[in-house]
């Protein structure tokens, strides 16, 4: 576990990155960073909403315990405005503070206006609170993704998600006409 990276560490990363106007790919991994707290998606948002040309974005939190639903809430009010972003992928395994309610505004909000988006990777495993209430909103979001061609979903263990939250992800991916490749791991 890295215990020396703090959200202030973010906000010296993000105002670097603030320099590089043509970003177009962005991938940041701070995996067992346990000293992260929602602050540093506060200012990662604040950092996106800035990045509408971005085409690529990958976010690896993986073990930050200190996570909760209002961070990725923070994050998916950056992602609304990214309308070009092609492929995403967020990994928050075992962040064990993130809710359904969470997830399902990340359907609501975040990714709903992401109409160029091609690739949705959402990895989520041991998130033992995520439940079905992650799911509820699913098709909605969908109806407005018709470029997405591939999704890649791993929930392992997230032991709250029932039949109910699988039949709301059934009904979301047939309003997804021109998915090609799915990738659904709910094992547990």
């Amino acid at each position: 576990m890295n215990s020396q990276i703090t959200d202030d560490y973010i906000r010296k990363i993000v105002k670097g990155l603030k320099m590089l106007p043509a970003l177009q790919n962005l991938f940041l991994q701070f995996a067992f960073c346990s000293n992260l707290t929602d602050s540093a998606f506060f200012e990662i948002k604040k950092f996106l909403k800035r990045k509408t040309r971005l085409k690529t974005l990958t976010i690896s939190f993986q073990k930050c315990h200190k996570f909760t639903s209002k961070g990725l809430n923070y994050l998916n009010q950056s992602l609304e405005t990214l309308t070009s972003l092609q492929n995403l992928k967020l990994d928050f395994s075992w962040c064990s503070q993130i809710y359904g309610n969470g997830l399902n505004s990340l359907f609501t909000n975040g990714l709903k206006g992401l109409v160029s988006l091609q690739y949705l990777g959402l990895i989520f495993p041991y998130c033992s609170y995520i439940s079905d209430v992650g799911f509820s909103s699913i098709g909605e979001c969908f109806v407005g993704l018709s470029s997405l061609q591939t999704i890649y979903f791993l929930f392992n263990d997230c032991t709250e998600i029932t039949d109910k939250g699988l039949s709301y992800l059934s009904e979301g991916l047939k309003k997804l006409g021109s998915l090609r490749n799915i990738h659904l791991d709910f094992q547990s």
